[in-house]
């Protein structure tokens, strides 16, 4: 473990891995951080998110990518163990992820109150498991499948990071540049920039002279990515890691990207229409039922990957970047999805619990 923060009567955030855990815990920790002094438990991938945090605000154990992770949960369970029957925390929050495994069943072994938070619209196993056994079952979806119909469950919608809430999201500018924002992430870059530069080659030329690209890629395939748009005279912006994302995509006609929850969710705060790319290896292809509740609401399009080549990716830009009012829209209707409160109300959740 990293530090000694102590957990005496403190409120535990467990979250583990990628951003789409991450976020909705850090979001809800600057909530809690006045009146409950939070403590954020995470692994070493979460840890790269966090370098803002004091050490005395959390603390790493290990991650454990599955529910095969043995050796990862029973060490997890001994050394907190060691930690909580000296120092108890008040409560302990999951936030998905098999790591919470260990944190949440301890906590209940303990008698520590607990709630867990599923980001999802199809419930992970591990907050499966743990639905049996916390006191609260908080839900990102209206309607979350493979979640048990107990009284104890409560939509809350997904905590969105500060940065991406406050004013009125800006309308879609009519003239210059058409913005279109790509977001692959580390379950996306490579197969976005594999059809996405190749797509906009296939554009007719005026729409390609407005069009402004601004993509992730990862490291090793910046140096290709932009010496292809330079050959090809397409203005660009592309970055592998932004600790401002919300600048990015503010200014976008068009955000393409996968259907992690999460992401969605600071989109939709933000009121920018989206395609959907669902990672196809999602456990149970949650991204797709993610993307399947934007395109219902109309708030967004969706292709699954199996469809996603250069010729369908131009064929869908160049009808819908010359469709503004389309575009202005969906930007609409994802707005009304969005649950800008969400992060007060899982926080009064929690400070619930704690008085319980």
């Amino acid at each position: 473990m990293c530090g000694n923060p102590s957990f005496q009567g403190r409120v535990v955030l467990c979250a583990f891995g990628t951003g789409g855990h991450l976020f909705p815990a850090l979001s809800v920790f600057s909530k809690l951080k006045k009146e409950h002094d939070p403590i954020l438990l995470l692994d070493a991938r979460g840890a790269v998110y966090c370098q803002h945090l004091a050490d005395c605000e959390k603390r790493e154990i290990s991650g454990g990518r599955s529910l095969a992770s043995l050796r990862a949960f029973l060490q997890n369970m001994r050394l907190l163990y060691r930690c909580w029957r000296k120092e108890p925390p008040a409560a302990v929050i999951g936030f998905g992820g098999c790591a919470t495994l260990a944190p949440l069943l301890l906590a209940r072994l303990l008698g520590i109150p607990t709630l867990i938070h599923e980001q999802n619209a199809v419930m992970g196993r591990a907050n499966r498991v743990l639905s049996l056994f916390v006191q609260r079952v908080l839900l990102s979806f209206p309607e979350t499948r493979r979640s048990l119909r107990v009284n104890k469950r409560r939509f809350t919608g997904v905590p969105i990071r500060p940065e991406f809430l406050g004013d009125t999201p800006p309308p879609l500018k009519k003239r210059g540049d058409l913005r279109l924002c790509v977001l692959g992430g580390s379950q996306g870059a490579r197969v976005f920039f594999s059809v996405i530069p190749r797509a906009l080659v296939l554009l007719p030329e005026t729409l390609r002279k407005r069009l402004f690209v601004v993509q992730q890629v990862q490291e090793a395939d910046l140096p290709f990515v932009e010496a292809f748009y330079k050959i090809h005279a397409i203005r660009c912006e592309l970055f592998c890691f932004s600790d401002k994302p919300e600048a990015l995509v503010k200014d976008a006609h068009l955000v393409v990207c996968r259907a992690g929850a999460s992401s969605l969710a600071e989109l939709a705060a933000l009121g920018r229409p989206v395609l959907m790319i669902p990672y196809p290896y999602a456990t149970d292809n949650h991204q797709a039922e993610n993307a399947r509740f934007y395109t219902e609401h109309r708030a967004g399009w969706c292709l699954l990957e199996e469809d996603f080549s250069p010729a369908s990716c131009a064929a869908f830009l160049a009808e819908h970047l010359a469709d503004l009012s389309g575009l202005e829209n969906a930007g609409r209707a994802m707005r009304n999805l969005a649950k800008i409160d969400a992060a007060e109300i899982v926080a009064s959740e929690i400070a619930a619990l704690r008085r319980s």
